[in-house]
């Protein structure tokens, strides 16, 4: 099973995630992450959304700081396992075995992430009206004023 490492194993923990309900904990090194979002049908499915974006990083360079105990597992494919709280069912990070990284969920980080995506896989299945997006009206929050109204 994996991670097995305490933060103390890392050299520059500055990126930190969590799950909702706080149970899980992890910390990660940001010096060589990677950004990326996923348009397929297994990644929609498992997150219960539209498309998935990742953070990924090297094993070695991420680790559980709270919550080991708690974290629960889902073997999604031959090759992937995914990791969750137990508790609020919050999925925090995945393996691939065929990979030498690991792929952070980017909703679960708290620590600031500048990097916007260099990559979408499967494009092609994307949903239809994602490019439209660019021209739905946008707010600041829940019952908020309209973004165009504020300026």
């Amino acid at each position: 099973s994996f991670p097995t490492r305490r933060s103390s194993d890392l050299e520059e923990k500055n990126g930190k995630g969590t799950c909702f309900c706080g149970a899980v904990n992890y910390a990660f090194t940001t010096a060589r992450l990677s950004s990326s979002v996923c348009h397929c049908g297994m990644c929609r499915k498992l997150h219960g959304s539209d498309y998935t974006t990742w953070v990924t990083v090297g094993k070695d360079d991420f680790s559980i700081e709270k919550g080991f105990d708690v974290i629960s597992e889902y073997q999604v494919s031959e090759n992937t396992i995914t990791y969750f709280c137990s508790y609020c069912g919050t999925k925090v990070y995945s393996i691939d075995k065929r990979y030498s990284n690991i792929g952070i969920l980017r909703g679960s980080i708290m620590s600031k992430i500048d990097e916007s995506p260099r990559r979408q896989w499967f494009w092609e299945k994307k949903v239809s009206w994602l490019e439209s997006l660019r021209n739905v009206k946008k707010f600041t929050g829940e019952n908020a004023k309209p973004v165009d109204e504020m300026i």
